[in-house]
């Protein structure tokens, strides 16, 4: 037992989504190792689900910055003296830079997860590096203090070891995104393809995944119409999405939203369909998984393909988008005996390879002590705020311009306002005397007429 190691998790909610999911699995294998855990995000859907694990949850919410916060950094420091906290798993980008300096000045190891796939990985990086201008400095020194830095596939190692120069091959750990098999206890046995369902993210990324999920559907209903269909997530996409099951007459079609209570809602269905932890989720619970990938349907989850995805993450990437109707005659060409076999093979797979009790990294050193060369981080910061300095520089002196430009934006229309009261002035003038004119002619005209006798008095 490990009832003196405090391990802290940093998240950024407690809320639904795959790096959450890993960390309440993750929470439950630690504490049946009998680790103490504390968790530091900002409230969520899911705040009480994790306070149901027996880990200590704190409400701290994790910012995008290009700075150091010296508030933040203040506030986790005092966390890790409270808990007497012995190492740090961080699940974050934003809480970056507070952890790294907590911990150099607290002595206290971290650990550094990466929870991207190739899939995704890359575009990931480039989007914090193009929005926040610090970032890849930020994160070179981050990894560069790191214990381990974990990766959930060996591209994802690879990928992280060329961008970030890491010539120590043992600075990378790549560790499978698992699962807590011991926590999915399925009651039911999947005899046929009767209850579908989707879970994901309803954005418009995920939009051609689901909607490709719900035309498998539609294919497969016109077969069986005591199917339904029960959609789970939220998103930007969702009302689309109702929109199009309501137009094209879809029967037996739910959506949920977003759920908490994923392995009950999985209970209650026949297949379903997804990706990353959502197949693992699947497997545990011993349903058939269909891989939606990110941008279309790919296949259903077997022995054939299981190698492929294992080192992806199940997400897809490397299997061929398949058309609707061709995964169609696929499940309908399942009995029970080929269900059972493609089901049982996923689970034993999982169980040996995918649980989370054999695939947890947990830093096994006695009173840990950083080895830094003093001058050479205080040059790594020197250079960070160098950057930050000549940013707030360069707005100052944009906004020093555009207010020298408004000046004189101003005086200009002063003058020109002024120029056209002076002309409207003139011209009223103009106006005043030429009626003036007018009404002495006219009264002058009526006169002489009137004098003539040609109008009676």
């Amino acid at each position: 037992m490990n009832k003196g190691k405090v391990i802290l998790i940093c998240l950024n909610y407690f809320q639904v989504g795959g790096v959450e999911t890993f960390v309440y699995n993750q929470i439950l294998s630690l504490k049946r190792k009998g680790y103490t855990v504390v968790v530091l995000a900002k409230d969520g859907i899911y705040t009480d689900k994790f306070k149901q694990t027996g880990a200590i949850c704190v409400e701290f919410e994790f910012e995008n910055k290009i700075y150091y916060d010296y508030e933040k950094i203040e506030q986790f420091i005092s966390i890790l003296k409270k808990y007497k906290v012995s190492e740090v798993y961080n699940n974050s980008f934003q809480s970056m830079n507070v952890v790294m300096p907590a911990c150099l000045i607290t002595n206290t190891p971290y650990v550094a997860y990466t929870h991207m796939s190739e899939s995704v990985i890359e575009d990931e990086y480039k989007f914090f590096e193009e929005h926040y201008e610090t970032y890849e400095d930020n994160i070179k020194l981050f990894y560069k203090y790191a214990d381990k830095i974990i990766a959930i596939t060996p591209k994802t190692k690879e990928f992280i070891e060329r961008k970030f120069n890491i010539s120590d091959k043992n600075k990378v750990i790549y560790m499978r995104n698992s699962i807590s098999i011991a926590d999915f206890k399925p009651k039911s046995k999947v005899k046929r393809i009767n209850d579908i369902l989707i879970i994901s993210r309803l954005e418009e990324l995920q939009y051609k995944s689901v909607l490709d999920g719900i035309n498998l559907y539609k294919e497969l209903y016109k077969d069986n119409n005591e199917m339904t269909l029960t959609i789970a997530g939220d998103g930007n996409a969702k009302e689309k999405l109702e929109e199009y099951v309501k137009r094209e007459r879809i029967n037996n079609v739910k959506f949920l939203g977003s759920i908490s209570n994923v392995k009950e809602v999985m209970e209650k269905c026949d297949a379903v369909i997804g990706v990353g932890r959502c197949i693992l989720e699947a497997i545990a619970m011993k349903r058939l998984a269909i891989i939606s990938g990110y941008t279309g349907i790919r296949d259903i989850l077997s022995k054939e393909n299981f190698d492929i995805e294992l080192n992806d993450n199940f997400g897809g990437k490397h299997l061929e988008e398949k058309e609707v109707r061709d995964i169609s005659k696929k499940i309908k060409k399942l009995d029970e005996k080929l269900i059972s076999e493609i089901i049982e093979y996923n689970y034993e797979r999982a169980k040996k390879e995918l649980d989370i009790d054999n695939n947890i990294y947990i830093i096994d050193k006695e009173n840990y002590k950083y080895d830094i060369d003093t001058s050479d981080i205080l040059m790594e910061m020197i250079k960070i705020n160098s950057t930050i300095g000549k940013l707030a520089e360069y707005r100052f002196n944009k906004m020093e311009n555009d207010w020298k430009d408004h000046l004189k934006y101003k005086e200009w229309m002063e003058e020109k306002e002024n120029n056209n009261i002076k002309e409207i002035k003139e011209l009223k003038d103009k106006i005043d005397n030429y009626e003036r004119t007018i009404s002495f002619r006219v009264i002058r005209k009526i006169k002489r007429i009137v004098r003539k006798g040609k109008i009676n008095e």
